[in-house]
């Protein structure tokens, strides 16, 4: 079949089924093409009873097992690994779920801290809700949260939305800085102009789509940047994190 196919391979699960795969398939390629469950969970694998690293490429003939642990998840290096497309497709779906859901959680934080800066309480009634997502053209509250998570709209501007009509926003600095433990998700991320490691003095800004970035406090950038104060603010290293 080698010679008459040049462009595929036949590889072996352990029950003795056979899945046919691109030539160039991965090890990681051949879980997703079990299940897509099995690839997302994906460690390792075996090959001919050796273990094998993900990105593997396989064999014509391989016999191939699957190891997974329900605590892995997918990564976007994980793509280098890949050429199925169904393989790419799951990857994907994944990791645009799981930005969705790191995002939602850093903008309600972000939120809180906001209505605190301003004076507002960070209980919100639905009515309140209501309100911001028609001043704002959402319809769903999770929504403006991703927005605000991935720096599509900035937490201060939208806490602003919620004062009273004639009322000037309280300057508060009660608000301890966010606190970064550097495995947050994929809304937060680090500046590659400064690399700041724990132990560095921080700060936060803005990036459409992207989130946070996290810089060294001396970077060009944040000095830049800094002009615009609604666009950065307070963090810190969490206290068990900890420099070399």
């Amino acid at each position: 079949k080698t010679d008459l196919f040049p462009d595929e391979i036949y590889v072996f699960t352990p029950q003795g089924d056979i899945k046919k795969l691109p030539k160039g398939a991965t090890a990681l390629d051949f879980a997703y093409a079990v299940h897509s469950d099995v690839g997302n969970q994906c460690v390792g694998a075996k090959i001919e009873h050796e273990l094998a690293p993900l990105h593997q490429t396989l064999s014509n003939g391989n016999h191939v097992e699957i190891l997974t642990a329900r605590s892995a998840r997918p990564t976007p290096l994980w793509l280098n690994y890949v050429v199925t497309g169904k393989a790419r497709a799951a990857i994907g779906t994944y990791l645009k779920n799981q930005h969705e859901s790191d995002a939602i959680r850093l903008g309600r934080q972000l939120l809180e801290r906001a209505l605190k800066a301003v004076g507002l309480t960070t209980r919100l009634k639905t009515q309140q809700k209501v309100q911001l997502l028609g001043q704002l053209g959402r319809d769903d509250w999770n929504e403006l949260l991703a927005d605000i998570g991935a720096g599509r709209r900035l937490p201060m501007v939208v806490a602003r939305q919620l004062l009273p009509e004639g009322r000037a926003p309280e300057k508060s600095d009660s608000a301890a800085p966010l606190p970064i433990k550097g495995v947050e998700g994929m809304s937060i991320s680090y500046g590659r102009c400064c690399r700041p490691i724990p132990g560095d003095r921080i700060l936060g800004l803005f990036s459409t789509g992207r989130g946070i970035v996290i810089h060294n406090a001396a970077c060009p950038n944040v000095i830049e940047q800094g002009k615009r104060t609604d666009n950065w603010f307070s963090v810190a290293w969490a206290a068990d994190v900890k420099g070399d």
